[in-house]
């Protein structure tokens, strides 16, 4: 589905002969429900493409111990969907986040839009969606309250499922300027973002609203779903003809590659 068997990996001349070597293009398969990577599969691009998994366990069935056999990849190709990033979507609503979040925290979610049960029908997109409250309140166990619902897939794991039937890979929020007396903002995630992004197992973005006017560029620091925290990786678009613009990042690649990486099996909810 739209992509090459083949890619060169070397093109040149010798004795004014031209040599061109190639091998078999195998991109990243990921489960179509909740995203896990097939550990068997060895890729040599950076490209994405979910695959059901039964599809998967037929291939491998069939081609056992050979599963990156080129023709093994082609049949994988053939039943599965190449993923998209729509990073200037996702940089829209991350600005749009950034800009509303003056006395209360907006959010949005990046997610991954698929069809899952028939993933050949529909376009595969890591795109942002907007949530339809803020994150004003927290939690009584203190993560942020997010509304999207917790699923045990298929193959064991665990997943959420966004308000619009998305499978959510992150979250982005904007830090606003403290309201409360005597207290001042610090630059960086929050322990309660900390504590959402290893509980979730998805990675946490926060807009550095509270020092950006409204249409500047925020800067983004990170918490991953590990824990691990990261300080301005890069800002959000601002205005479009904004003077000294800085770098952006690419918060859905870069959530793509945390999640599908650290799916986590499933655990029963607590009552």
């Amino acid at each position: 589905m739209g992509t090459n068997t083949f890619q060169v990996i070397y093109k040149g001349t010798v004795m004014g002969e031209t040599t061109i070597k190639v091998q078999t293009a195998i991109d990243i398969y990921i489960d179509s429900q909740t995203g896990n990577r097939f550990k068997e599969i060895k890729p040599n691009t950076e490209n994405y493409r979910i695959i059901h998994s039964m599809d998967y366990a037929d291939v491998l069935e069939e081609f056992s111990g050979n599963i990156n056999s080129g023709e093994a990849i082609k049949k994988l190709q053939e039943m599965s969907q190449k993923v998209t990033i729509d990073d200037t979507f996702i940089q829209t609503l991350m600005q749009k986040t950034q800009n509303n979040s003056r006395l209360s925290e907006y959010q949005v979610y990046i997610v991954l839009q698929r069809n899952w049960i028939d993933p050949i029908e529909a376009p595969a997109i890591v795109t942002a969606e907007e949530d339809t409250h803020t994150k004003l309140y927290e939690r009584e166990d203190g993560e942020i309250m997010m509304n999207i619902i917790y699923y045990k897939g298929k193959d064991g794991n665990g997943y959420n499922i966004s308000p619009n039937g998305h499978l959510v890979i992150g979250q982005v929020h904007g830090h606003n300027k403290t309201q409360e007396h005597n207290m001042i903002n610090i630059e960086g995630t929050s322990n309660r973002d900390k504590k959402t992004a290893i509980a979730n197992g998805f990675n946490i973005y926060s807009l550095r609203a509270y020092e950006t006017n409204v249409g500047g560029q925020a800067g983004i620091d990170k918490v991953d779903g590990k824990g691990v925290p990261s300080l301005l990786l890069g800002s959000t678009r601002g205005r479009p003809n904004e003077p000294d613009k800085r770098p952006t990042f690419d918060v859905g690649r870069d959530a793509l590659d945390f999640w599908t990486k650290n799916v986590k099996v499933w655990v029963r909810p607590k009552k």
